[in-house]
């Protein structure tokens, strides 16, 4: 702070000394243009050190602090701008709105830090595939925007954002995968007192309909998604009271052993509202955006655990599980109590995970799968071969059962031949000494093909759909009737030794 005075401080010096040697005139004409030429140059640089501070304050208000790209501050400035240029003269004006799929579990799984590294190698990509008049923002948390404000296909460029997240992002010595689900709202003429909240709504209600239609796809925004959103706030307040009033119901489908006898049954959450069936499409992710997920498994569990006590015998019971259910901190102790309540043996359960979670790098999740393998409890990864199935996953879960996915057995092949992926995935799993279940068989000839695949057993609508838990005891009653001396059923274990763990 004294810096700048040094300068005025000589220059007075200057003055001063001359003046009691006699020498006035000279001597003051010399000190006041000293001076004042000192003071002038410190407020330029205090002038400059303003305007470089402005500017820093100015970028860090309109600018996200981590990835660098524009804030919703900016973002919205920048949207009103464009549609009051729309209202002059029709310039075009579309917002793209991007969420990034499962953030929470990586944030979840990997912590924070490799959260945020997501989130910079995501703003990476965006920059590159976008044009250069388009404005990329990072509206908060893992939810993006772009404005395409002169023209352009979004389509095309909804596009070029999903390619360029389908590979995987590179944290650390982990590979995760990324996806996103992207709204498309488009100003049209009609709609010319549009603001720029409007803009975001919409493409916000597109966003959400496009996560529900699978996740990492991108839908336009139609006014139909309007009655769609309100229909949803209502669905979430029922499904909410619903899971709290332990108000699901559980169907159950079986599994059949390669022999043809019943190895088991998959319960499977069913939800009915306002008298008619709502998806498990639709409402288990708004479960799992509600936080609901962990109490709507238990639910399903206690339930399907009390009905399979009445089947007797060997008969597998297998239960899906989402990844926030197996995070929870006590969840495996819960599911010991329900088996200790019901009295359904722990080698009689089996829980499924869906092989598009990141459980692999999930450490709680992995320890709740640890505890309840070691008391007898079986460990399936469901939908194999769906997502970006991998080596990684298998050595990290050591499944007792891999469910091949549907997709892999959608082929129709001739009678007793199977793909050569198909085989491939069997023998990888006997090969790790897991039994192989193939999901999805509506044909014979995709029957066939399972089997001369290796698969150990088959599920699908040509064997059964899900159904009641009275239907259920009827198969289980008529499959008890129908077994043949000398044959070896019930049992879910690989046709080849299992390999050592």
């Amino acid at each position: 702070l004294l810096l700048p005075y040094l300068p005025a401080m000589a220059g007075l010096v200057a003055a001063v000394l001359p003046i009691r040697n006699g020498h006035v005139d000279s001597a003051v004409e010399l000190g006041a243009t000293l001076l004042a030429a000192m003071l002038i140059a410190r407020q330029i640089v205090v002038l400059l050190d303003n305007r470089r501070l402005m500017a820093s304050i100015s970028h860090q208000a309109f600018h996200d602090a981590l990835t660098g790209l524009a804030n919703r501050a900016l973002f919205a400035d920048r949207l009103s701008h464009a549609l009051e240029l729309h209202r002059r003269d029709l310039r075009p004006v579309t917002v793209l709105l991007i969420d990034l799929d499962d953030f929470k579990t990586v944030n979840d799984s990997l912590g924070h830090p490799a959260g945020d590294e997501l989130l910079i190698r995501v703003s990476e990509r965006l920059r590159a595939v976008v044009r250069a008049g388009d404005t990329v923002a990072r509206l908060g948390g893992d939810e993006f925007a772009v404005l395409m404000e002169d023209g352009g296909d979004p389509v095309q460029l909804a596009g070029r954002i999903l390619a360029s997240l389908e590979h995987a992002v590179s944290l650390g010595q982990r590979s995760v995968p990324v996806g996103a689900s992207i709204g498309v709202a488009t100003l049209h003429p009609e709609d010319a007192a549009a603001s720029s909240a409007d803009m975001l709504k919409r493409a916000d209600l597109a966003m959400y309909a496009a996560k529900r239609s699978g996740k990492s796809t991108m839908c336009l925004y139609s006014s139909d998604m309007e009655h769609t959103a309100s229909g949803e706030l209502d669905l979430r307040a029922a499904l909410a009271a619903a899971v709290n009033g332990e108000q699901i119901d559980v169907a159950f489908q079986p599994i059949l052993l390669a022999d043809g006898s019943l190895g088991g049954f998959e319960a499977l959450a069913r939800w009915n509202y306002d008298g008619a069936p709502v998806p498990p499409g639709v409402f288990l992710p708004i479960a799992s955006r509600l936080g609901l997920s962990a109490r709507l498994d238990e639910l399903v569990l206690c339930k399907a655990a009390r009905e399979a006590t009445s089947w007797g015998g060997c008969l597998v019971l297998s239960v899906n599980l989402d990844g926030q259910t197996l995070s929870e901190t006590g969840f495996a102790d819960r599911v010991l109590d329900v088996l200790s309540e019901t009295g359904l043996s722990p080698q009689r359960l089996a829980v499924e995970v869906l092989e598009s979670s990141l459980i692999e790098y999930d450490e709680p999740a992995l320890d709740t799968l640890r505890r309840l393998r070691s008391e007898g409890v079986r460990v399936v990864v469901d939908d194999f071969g769906a997502g970006y199935a991998s080596l990684v996953r298998l050595q990290a879960l050591e499944p007792d059962v891999v469910k091949i996915d549907r997709s892999l057995v959608a082929v129709d092949a001739p009678p007793d031949q199977s793909t050569a992926l198909l085989t491939g995935v069997a023998q990888l799993a006997h090969q790790m000494g897991a039994m192989v279940v193939a999901e999805g068989v509506e044909t014979e000839s995709q029957l066939s093909a399972a089997i001369a695949a290796g698969c150990d057993a088959v599920q699908g609508f040509l064997l059964g759909r899900p159904t009641t838990a009275r239907l259920c005891r009827e198969i289980v009653t008529r499959d008890r009737t129908a077994e043949r001396p000398g044959t070896t059923t019930h049992a879910w274990v690989p046709r080849q030794a299992p390999a050592e763990r």
